[in-house]
């Protein structure tokens, strides 16, 4: 995921015109998994997809259940992104 990140943030800084919407997705949600880490919180400040969500949902669980990430992450998660929904 950082290697794909960070070729996505090369193309925003250059202003590639095609950015793809799930890039941004990946972003964004590249950050919350890092801040979930670190005990942290984001709050989205876009709307994303739908189905983004749910499938970046389903991998918080799987990170959660591997103890990858603190089980407030779930919550967390939900806040930040399914109130935007």
């Amino acid at each position: 995921m950082e290697a794909y990140c960070q070729m996505l943030r090369q193309d925003l800084g250059d202003c590639r015109k095609d950015f793809p919407e799930e890039a941004y997705s990946i972003l964004y949600f590249r950050i919350f998994v890092q801040a979930a880490k670190l005990n942290n919180s984001v709050h989205c400040i876009v709307s994303l997809p739908a189905e983004h969500i749910e499938f970046f949902r389903k991998i918080i669980v799987r990170l959660v259940t591997a103890e990858k990430l603190p089980e407030r992450a779930i919550n967390q998660f939900n806040s930040s992104f399914l109130a935007k929904i």
